[in-house]
């Protein structure tokens, strides 16, 4: 990297983590997760604010220098990949027992009542003027489905760690219906990813032989994910286990800091090899980890505590970075659909937790803290604008919809705190 990309570098990131440190006292005097504070500044240092103020500064820093903006954006992809696997570490095992039926139930019909709902109410909606350059309106349709009908799972960990809820019953039923929705619906999402993409990553296709962008390479994915899901809950821990009596990789085993970063690493390239979202893997790289004696290891948390302070950071503030709320808001689509989302979604867990008759209360939260788009919910608007499928508006209308529910799913799990731990 050439000295002024690298120097431009190190001021984004400089301003970016001093921005934090403003905004946290006044997010934490509202009782918000920090995870708010890191993405309004980056609210502050976008579009929306910095550079209608200062254009010239804003253009210089944010804009100009296309090395560091590739090494920022390398940072941000770094940040979540940690954010996942120190939330895998946490959820030592997903839902087991009874809590396994919740989150299978509540799982599918978590996203199938959203989904439906969703995909027979788009003649109400005036679909037409949210349409991209290489977007139609019937696979818009099914594009505006999955929108409202996404969870997060970086978000809703975000939320559980930093209310020191994450070890608590219902932070493990939230997580285990996340992850299965979130399966869900980037297989969905698959269809529009690798629609006209040119990706030059290595992949298992031409092995089998399978065409990409079929409906064969969707169903290959799908299977491969699967058998590499049950792999890191069933077998890997117990590869792991055996090998760690082995003296000839016993001095692996002595580091683990080192080792666990080597799993990260490992688990991660595998399932983007297998084409498993990229945020997957970290999180079942640390759901491996915490079934075996390395959850143990003070070395992990210092993975933690410097991932809190710096990656972490980063990553939430580059979602703020990317809006722009001056050029691009339609206001009334906009709250339109936030309102529409919201209420199929919540209520689409709420009857699915009362079908496995849990009481009411409990399902309300399951619903509000299920609602949280975040992380996916950016990808999504991310990936529809890349294709083209959506115009700007609607990805303003998504990021913005993303934040607002997580930033009310963290305010309304703080209130219910009392409940959830007593669940």
């Amino acid at each position: 990297m050439q000295p002024d990309s690298l120097f431009f570098l190190l001021l984004q990131l400089f301003l970016c983590l001093l921005s934090i440190q403003v905004f946290s006292p006044v997010f934490d005097k509202l009782k918000a997760p920090k995870v708010f504070a890191e993405i309004f500044a980056g609210i502050i240092l976008g579009p929306t604010i910095f550079k209608n103020i200062f254009p010239y500064f804003y253009d210089i820093i944010f804009v100009n220098n296309k090395d560091s903006l590739i090494a920022f954006g390398g940072m941000q992809e770094l940040g979540l990949l940690l954010l996942m696997f120190c939330s895998g570490l946490e959820v030592e095992m997903l839902a087991k027992g009874k809590e396994k039926k919740l989150s299978l139930v509540a799982g599918f019909l978590g996203v199938l009542i959203p989904f439906s709902l969703a995909l027979n109410s788009t003649r109400f909606f005036n679909l037409e003027s949210q349409l991209g350059e290489n977007g139609t309106i019937d696979s818009l349709k099914y594009f505006f489905a999955i929108s409202c009908s996404i969870t997060s799972i970086p978000v809703i960990s975000r939320i559980f760690i930093d209310l020191n809820l994450i070890k608590t019953k219902f932070a493990t039923i939230c997580l285990s219906v996340a992850l299965i929705e979130d399966f869900i619906l980037y297989a969905l999402m698959a269809m529009f990813i690798t629609i006209g993409s040119a990706s030059t990553t290595p992949s298992y296709l031409h092995l089998l032989g399978v065409e990409k962008n079929s409906i064969w390479e969707i169903i290959s994915h799908t299977i491969l994910a699967l058998v590499l899901i049950v792999s890191c809950f069933k077998i890997f821990p117990v590869i792991i286990l055996y090998l760690r009596k082995s003296s000839i990789l016993k001095r692996i085993f002595l580091n683990y800091l080192t080792l666990s970063i080597l799993i990260l690493l490992s688990v991660s390239i595998l399932s983007i090899y297998f084409g498993i979202p990229s945020f997957l893997g970290p999180f079942l790289a640390g759901i491996i980890i915490g079934k075996t004696p390395l959850q143990n290891s003070d070395h992990l948390e210092h993975i933690k505590r410097f991932s809190f302070s710096t990656f972490i950071p980063i990553f939430f503030v580059g979602i703020g970075l990317k809006l722009d709320l001056v050029q691009a808001f339609d206001f009334k689509f906009f709250t339109i659909f936030l309102i529409f989302s919201s209420i199929i979604k919540i209520s689409g867990v709420i009857l699915s937790c009362l079908i496995i008759k849990i009481k009411r209360s409990d399902a309300i939260n399951f619903g509000i803290a299920l609602n949280a788009r975040g992380g996916p919910g950016i990808v999504l608007a991310s990936v529809g604008l890349a294709s083209r499928f959506i115009n700007e508006s609607y990805f303003v209308t998504l990021v913005l919809a993303a934040l607002i529910t997580s930033w009310f799913a963290g305010f309304w799990l703080n209130i219910k705190r009392k409940e959830i731990e007593a669940l």
